[in-house]
């Protein structure tokens, strides 16, 4: 009996010590491996692709990364916020590691799309309605647009504007994408947004265009390709959307 007993309390206590080193084995694999990643992958290697405007070197120095942090340590988050908002004709950036000791850095620079004037400067704005910089001057091959006025203004802020002109605002961006969408934008010399209701743009030195403000650009933009192929002989024409929703109207400006 005490010899049984023995025997159950010797299985009891193997038992227990095999559990702890079971546990003891995976903290001291955990441990390692742990150990390992912290050795091992290390920035080495920094590629930068897809930029223009800007070098590689001034990616990687705005993104705050050097040789030799830890790979799987940097918030990618963080460092896509900290390149888009210092250098402001980054839109997008995507970041990807590559084992062990790579990190590729890929941005997507964008483009002026217009010009917006206020106060005497001539603020940049993207398509998605960043603001890229102020200049003097618009710049040759830029959408000028007026009546537009932006509030506190700030290179790499998105366009802010009172509620005044928060419909024309819109208005702008929407008629952008409409016309980048169809190549159309290099064209547009300029945009009048003075009034509350239309939109005056003038395409090449051929056409004015007046468009409702909360009209369907969309479809504005394809009669307007139409009307462009059909009245491509007329010195000045003026083509006008604002008279029947759904209708262009076009006549000359003589």
């Amino acid at each position: 009996m005490a010899s049984a007993r023995r025997h159950k309390r010797h299985n009891h206590n193997r038992g227990r010590f095999g559990f702890l080193y079971k546990v003891l084995s995976i903290l001291l694999v955990v441990a390692a491996l742990t150990v390992g990643c912290v050795v091992f992958f290390r920035v080495k290697t920094i590629e930068v692709t897809g930029n223009v405007r800007y070098t590689a070197q001034e990616v990687i120095e705005v993104a705050g990364i050097e040789t030799d942090d830890f790979l799987f340590g940097l918030n990618t988050g963080e460092i896509s916020r900290q390149i888009r908002s210092q250098l402001p004709y980054v839109e997008a950036v995507n970041i990807r590691r590559g084992l062990p000791d790579r990190l590729e850095i890929t941005v997507t620079e964008s483009k002026a799309a217009a010009a917006v004037e206020t106060d005497g400067v001539w603020w940049l704005i993207s398509p998605a309605g960043k603001l890229l910089e102020g200049v003097n001057q618009n710049p040759a091959g830029c959408m000028a647009v007026t009546g537009l006025t932006l509030v506190q203004p700030q290179t790499g802020q998105m366009a802010m504007v009172d509620e005044e002109h928060a419909t024309r605002l819109r208005a702008l961006l929407e008629l952008i994408e409409a016309l980048e969408q169809r190549s159309m934008l290099e064209n547009v010399l300029s945009l009048d947004c003075s009034s509350k209701a239309e939109l005056v743009m003038e395409y090449t030195a051929q056409f004015t265009v007046k468009l409702l403000i909360n009209g369907d650009f969309n479809k504005n933009m394809n009669l307007l390709q139409k009307v462009i192929q059909e009245e491509s002989e007329r010195v000045h024409a003026i083509v006008d959307f604002t008279v029947e929703e759904g209708r262009v109207f076009v006549r000359s400006s003589e």
